[in-house]
């Protein structure tokens, strides 16, 4: 036991602490409270993502997905079509794509 009344177990490398169920609980809680919004905003990210390449190879002619590559292929003029569809909507704001090409 240390100063400060915590259970300590401390040998060469095997330094721990020993918790209290409610010291515990807070900092779970505290993690939650910093890493809940972040990974709201990475799956906001994400799905944001995916429906647009979704869109992409599934209800758009001229994208095919190349399973060897792992990647979206078309012609430049279906890839120019499509850019400027996704630039005129308002929640992709200024997403660009790469040019993919067979």
């Amino acid at each position: 036991i240390d100063a400060n009344g915590q259970n300590f177990q401390s040998r060469r490398g095997k330094n721990k602490r020993f918790w209290k169920k409610e010291d515990e609980k807070a900092l779970i809680n505290c993690l939650l409270e910093l890493t809940i919004p972040h990974i709201e905003s990475k799956f906001k990210w994400f799905k944001d993502k995916y429906t647009v390449v979704s869109d992409m190879v599934n209800k758009t002619s001229g994208f095919q997905w190349d399973v060897d590559n792992k990647m979206i292929k078309c012609e430049r003029q279906p890839y120019e079509d499509f850019s400027r569809i996704i630039l005129k909507q308002e929640d992709c704001g200024r997403l660009l794509f790469p040019i993919l090409t067979s």
